[in-house]
């Protein structure tokens, strides 16, 4: 049996517990609210009350978990940074998953890693469950960290934080196909001439929430958030922020989506520049691809532009497979089905190839299954 959360943690839940937040913001634009996903029902569910994660063990990292065996180091770094970039009182979801945490990591990498750190997220049976990754890189390392979540959960909820100190790098990495409902929060803070890429690949036919955020606070950050939902019969609520508050600051937003059957998405990109940073570029763009007449997309992309002297740039589309590029695939001997597939994949995977090679490489074997998966799946709609 795990142990029980530190006493530091339980005292900062109690504390929430007594205080009111607000609802959760969803998708706004002049034509309507867009909210796909809205609250948690965890009435009638069971909370998971011990945390089961894996992880391989790497070179250059220290790992402790959410418990009582905890250092006093760990602890204190646990209070002083537990859901700060997240607010705990941010919004409803935010604060629920605070007031139920029931186990994570905190990860601090001293060093370049060599392998890419891999952590796997197992849920109970028809449990709701909530956990944290705080990640803390030192200055000058580099690293590589993905995330896995497998189960069948009634809910997961998960918050990641990342703190990258000067002249450091992280690319991390989100992959789930969970078919139930997943709340996922990814936020990073960067100092001076640090960068953060954050990939993220849904698969699923459930209903997912996904929030990911930047602040660039360091002069010569930079940031990519990298983007691919895939889905034939679910819900996805997705959104994205880059905060530029240095000068010479930049951060780039994509985001390709694929949905088929009856599938549902909603995504705001938003890149918001200050005024203390310019010299800053930042570009966003959502691409989606529709295999269905049933399936529906919304995009919204924001820009919120405080000094002149910037480059920003924004694009949103929505279309279908081509017929002709079909049709030539498939006159040189590939079954529809395969053609399609084809497609699909060019169509996703600039989104992979806007990564560093090392890194694309070392996800290519975790991505593609779940490309190929979702492809065989879809064929009926195509």
């Amino acid at each position: 049996m795990a142990s029980p959360l530190p006493q530091e943690l339980l005292r900062l839940q109690e504390q929430l517990r007594q205080t009111p937040v607000p609802p959760v913001k969803h998708v706004q634009t002049p034509t309507g609210t867009w909210a796909l996903f809205k609250e948690l029902d965890l009435n009638s569910l069971v909370v998971e009350k011990n945390a089961l994660i894996g992880h391989n063990g790497v070179e250059g990292v220290s790992i402790a978990m959410f418990d009582e065996n905890m250092g006093s180091d760990a602890r204190r770094t646990l209070t002083e940074k537990l859901m700060t970039i997240v607010p705990r009182g941010q919004d409803t979801l935010a604060a629920e998953h605070f007031r139920r945490i029931t186990g994570g990591l905190l990860i601090t990498v001293t060093k370049s890693l060599r392998d890419p750190l891999v952590i796997t997220h197992r849920y109970e049976e028809g449990v709701a469950a909530f956990r944290n990754t705080l990640i803390l890189v030192q200055p000058g390392a580099e690293a590589i960290i993905i995330e896995r979540f497998a189960g069948n959960p009634a809910v997961a909820s998960h918050v990641t934080e990342a703190f990258l100190g000067a002249n450091s790098h992280l690319t991390h990495a989100t992959l789930h196909e969970l078919e139930t409902r997943f709340v996922a929060k990814r936020n990073g803070l960067l100092g001076r001439d640090s960068s953060l890429d954050w990939f993220e690949l849904v698969a699923t036919d459930g209903a997912s929430f996904s929030r990911t955020a930047s602040t660039l606070k360091g002069e010569g950050a930079s940031t990519k958030n990298l983007s691919i939902f895939l889905s034939s019969s679910g819900l996805i609520d997705a959104g994205a922020t880059a905060e530029h508050r240095a000068p010479r600051t930049t951060s780039g937003l994509a985001t390709k989506v694929v949905l088929a059957g009856t599938a549902k998405a909603v995504y705001e990109g938003t890149l918001a520049i200050l005024p203390e940073a310019p010299k800053s570029a930042a570009f966003q763009q959502e691409h989606c691809l529709l295999l269905s007449d049933e399936a529906e997309n919304r995009a919204s992309p924001v820009l919120l532009i405080g000094n002149n002297d910037v480059r920003c740039t924004h694009a949103a589309t929505t279309g279908r497979l081509d017929s002709e590029k079909l049709f030539y695939l498939m006159a040189r001997g590939l079954r529809r089905e395969e053609a399609e597939l084809l497609l699909v994949k060019a169509f996703v995977w600039p989104v992979i190839d806007a990564l560093d090679t090392a890194a694309s490489c070392k996800l290519i074997p975790f991505v593609e299954p779940l490309i190929e998966r979702f492809g065989a799946g879809t064929a009926r709609y195509m």
